[in-house]
């Protein structure tokens, strides 16, 4: 069996690095795993095992017909059998269906919030939900959304995962701050993010705890949004308590230097970034939506969505208890590793693959 997983851009984000890792992890476990990136090319490029097996379409519109061609003649030639499309390259995947109609297409929803498509985006996935063979989600919200509103018989809830050999190995970089009161957020700055919650949050339990610094790391896309972000900072002062890294190549050395990883979404998937806490031994903090809740289960603190005072208590009491905090972060590191094993998931989606070639 032959698959190539389908993504538009390699940007640092969610499910551009799902992509990158089933399409990483699949080498041991189909024929040949292929990978296309179709709008834009970005720092995941990096993390591609298999460069002979990656194709760049440069995609420059919804109708690109250079680009189509390039993607339909790579999958004839390679005799690709199953497209693995995630998030939006759904509509790419569905015009490859139309072109060459034996091929399967598995659609990957990764979006936390489906209430956020317009409604003219949401008629275009309903009607092409009949062109896909199966619908991967990731989260039991999406699941069920997904059955009660999409034309595809087979749906299936998957949780993510993070490669095992990804560089483990990291010892970390010299973060500014106090060892043992860092807290770092992972996110590129997009509002479903909420940012300021966060700051608020911080700025209310700095003056509980001393010495506390957050660490922002993640694309700024220099608008709005992130105008509030860094007004927020400079109307506080709290420039010697909050730390702007920016979009980063290699994440886990700044995952690996802090003490709790913290997610204040407004809306989620199954944000990757938790995984992350957990593979390097941190303790999280995390709203309650999507899936962070069942990802964290009772190895962590879990607070209501946009609510600072809650998520400034949690980390207070991270941050006054050194025991409680090196408790979850050793319950979160054990969970993540037995629930969200890589050889685990990848068996899963084979099976999935092979039963929808079948149908």
């Amino acid at each position: 069996m032959k698959v190539l997983q389908l993504i538009d851009s390699l940007a640092a984000g969610g499910a551009e690095r799902m992509a990158v890792n089933y399409a990483n992890a699949l080498s041991d476990s189909v024929d040949e795993s292929f990978l296309c990136a179709s709008r834009k090319e970005g720092p995941l490029k990096d993390s591609i095992q298999n460069k002979e097996n990656y194709l760049f379409l440069n995609r420059k519109s919804t109708f690109d017909i250079s680009a189509f061609r390039k993607l339909k003649n790579f999958i004839l030639d390679n005799q690709i059998q199953v497209v693995h499309a995630h998030g939006t390259s759904y509509f790419l995947a569905a015009l490859i269906k139309f072109s060459i109609p034996k091929i399967t297409i598995i659609w990957h929803l990764h979006h936390g919030n489906v209430a956020d498509f317009s409604r003219i985006k949401l008629e275009v996935i309903k009607a092409f939900s009949k062109l896909f063979d199966a619908i991967i989600c990731v989260n039991n919200e999406l699941r069920v959304w997904s059955e009660k509103n999409l034309s595809c018989k087979e749906v299936v809830y998957l949780p993510n995962f993070i490669l095992a050999e990804e560089s483990s190995q990291s010892l970390g970089t010299d973060l500014p701050g106090t060892n043992g009161k860092r807290i770092i957020h992972l996110a590129n700055w997009r509002v479903p993010k909420d940012h300021l919650t966060l700051l608020k949050a911080l700025n209310i339990a700095k003056s509980q705890v001393s010495d506390l610094t957050l660490h922002l790391v993640g694309a700024n896309y220099q608008d709005k949004y992130a105008q509030e972000i860094l007004n927020f900072i400079q109307v506080h002062e709290l420039e010697q308590d909050i730390f702007i890294h920016g979009i980063q190549n290699n994440p886990e050395e700044f995952i690996r230097s802090s003490d709790v990883g913290v997610l204040c979404s407004i809306s989620e998937g199954l944000p990757m970034a938790l995984l992350e806490y957990g593979k390097y031994g941190l303790a999280p903090i995390a709203t309650d939506v999507g899936q962070c809740k069942e990802v964290i289960s009772d190895c962590g603190i879990v607070v209501p969505s946009q609510d600072s005072q809650a998520l400034a208590n949690g980390i207070i009491s991270y941050f006054t208890d050194s025991d409680f905090l090196e408790a979850k972060a050793s319950c979160f590191q054990q969970r993540i590793s037995k629930k969200f094993d890589q050889q685990i998931i990848i068996e899963q989606a084979v099976k999935i693959y092979k039963n929808a070639l079948k149908s």
